[in-house]
């Protein structure tokens, strides 16, 4: 059985974010046409503390000055883009970016700033790539395990 060729990247390792602080990370797109961008943030301290901004942006390189925003893609304060529901205050709360990399530059930039401290953590993975890797390896690198079937 062929199971889809998807890299998993781990975009923002789990971190304590302070108030108001902006994290940010990058990720190189190349050769791949589909992202699907998952933003964990730890269980909010009320439900009126969504995300001060939560957005992902695009450049040609990795120089932090040279992004712009991506239209569809920006929320927070401010934001038309797009609205926060009302946070979970009993379960981590996540945020889910489908991406079509066909029409968007190389790099992808994630932008999470909280209202309040808190763990955040963000998970990507690329899909239908140019070129199918010929082995699993190769398909998930920096992996530490993969189990199929």
């Amino acid at each position: 059985m062929a199971f889809p060729s998807l890299k998993p990247v781990v975009l923002l390792d789990a971190t304590s974010v302070a108030t108001n602080a902006t994290n940010t990370s990058i990720l190189d797109t190349m050769g791949f046409d589909f992202a699907q961008i998952s933003v964990d943030m730890a269980t909010a301290d009320t439900t009126t503390h969504v995300p001060t901004m939560l957005k992902l942006s695009e450049g040609d390189t990795t120089d932090s000055t040279a992004f712009s925003d991506i239209s569809g893609f920006v929320g927070g304060t401010g934001a038309t883009n797009f609205s926060f529901g009302t946070p979970k205050t009993s379960v981590a709360n996540l945020y889910v970016f489908n991406v079509d990399l066909r029409a968007r530059k190389r790099y992808i930039k994630l932008s999470v700033t909280p209202v309040t401290p808190q763990i955040v953590s963000a998970a990507v993975f690329l899909a239908r790539a140019e070129n199918s890797p010929s082995v699993a390896g190769t398909a998930r690198s920096g992996c530490a395990i993969l189990v199929e079937g």
